[in-house]
């Protein structure tokens, strides 16, 4: 006799959950994922990924690059860096790496 029909995990909607917080990150339980609503500047250590979920998030790295990424965008973050909303605010998530 079979048993009862496994039950889904529930869905997260990422930008709501990081609007709650602003400029705090939001760790996703058992993940390496960390989703931030900015309101100014956060400042990150060298590792991971960033994509940006909604708005445009402005990346300076310490070497003196910068980049511009959009929403659904992403790029690795190899060096220590500085996130900043483009515009007034933007929702990021983190994937693996140290935030500071």
């Amino acid at each position: 006799m079979p048993g009862p029909r496994p039950t889904p995990p529930a869905a997260l909607h990422l930008t709501r959950l990081a609007k709650v917080t602003p400029d705090q990150p939001v760790l996703l339980p058992g993940t390496g994922l960390r989703a931030l609503y900015l309101t100014r500047a956060h400042m990150g250590e060298a590792g991971g990924a960033v994509i940006c979920l909604e708005g445009e998030l402005l990346i300076d790295f310490v070497d003196g690059a910068f980049l511009h990424l959009r929403s659904g965008e992403a790029c690795t973050l190899r060096l220590a860096h500085r996130l900043l909303p483009a515009r007034r605010h933007c929702t990021a998530l983190h994937v693996g790496g140290e935030e500071g």
